[in-house]
Parts: structure tokens; C-alpha cells; sequence
């Protein structure tokens, strides 16, 4: 069986996991599927979360005025025990006892990630998402 933890935060990233979160949980011989919402965009987020019943980790992370720094900080530090709590409880494989995807907090974790990319977009390295 595979275990997948999807981490998402916005909307955009909602309305694209959602369904293969739902395809996947359709497969429950084959998948274990966990969610971990960050919440950049919590009230448009919620819409979506209602519309697919999919959460098991809320981290609430967004606050007023935040800074992209500070919530990669921010989502790094939250994401830790989600992270460590999948790896003791389902994530590792029986034969290697490691593993299977990676990304930024799984590199840390060296914990395998898929990364899907969803939103806007403003070209800009520095301010990569759009204002108000």
C-alpha cells in the first residue's frame, strides 16, 4: 500500500488535489491518503475543503501582514510534527524502513514529497504572489 500526505494551503492547490485525493481514497487497497491544510487563504480554502470533506491536519498557519519569509518559517516549524507523527505511524516502507518521496520539508525530514505548483503567479522571485 502506498501512503500519501497531501499539504496544501489555497485555494487553487485545493481545487486541484481535492479530486485526486478523492480518486486515490477511492483505491483504499492501494492508497492511504492524508491531508494537511497550511491555510494561506482560509476562508476561499474552506469552500473548497467543505465541498471535498478531506481534511485531517488543519495548521491554520496565516497571519495578518505576514511576510513570505515568515511563513515559509513559519510552515517549516508547524509542518515538523505532522511530518514526524506520518513517518511513526504509516509512512515508512516495511522492506527499507525509509521513505519514498521528497521536497523542502522532506528534504529536511528526508522524507519523500511530490510538489504540485497552483495559483498566480507575478514573475517576480520576491514578491511571487499577487496583492489585493
Amino acid at each position: 500500500m502506498t501512503r500519501i500526505l497531501c499539504i496544501f494551503g489555497t485555494r487553487p492547490e485545493a481545487i486541484k488535489l481535492c479530486p485526486l485525493v478523492h480518486r486515490l481514497r477511492a483505491q483504499p487497497d492501494e492508497f492511504a491518503v492524508k491531508v494537511c491544510v497550511t491555510a494561506q487563504h482560509r476562508d476561499m480554502l474552506d469552500q473548497v475543503l467543505e465541498a471535498f470533506s478531506v481534511t485531517h491536519y488543519d495548521l491554520d498557519l496565516m497571519q495578518p501582514g505576514q511576510t513570505l519569509a515568515g511563513l515559509t518559517a513559519h510552515i517549516l516549524a508547524a509542518i515538523e510534527p505532522v511530518l514526524e507523527a506520518s513517518i511513526r505511524t504509516w509512512w515508512w516502507c516495511k522492506a527499507t524502513r525509509q521513505p519514498r518521496w521528497r521536497a523542502r520539508s522532506g528534504f529536511l525530514q528526508q522524507i519523500a514529497v511530490a510538489h504540485v505548483e497552483a495559483g498566480l503567479r507575478t514573475g517576480d522571485m520576491m514578491q511571487p504572489f499577487p496583492r489585493r
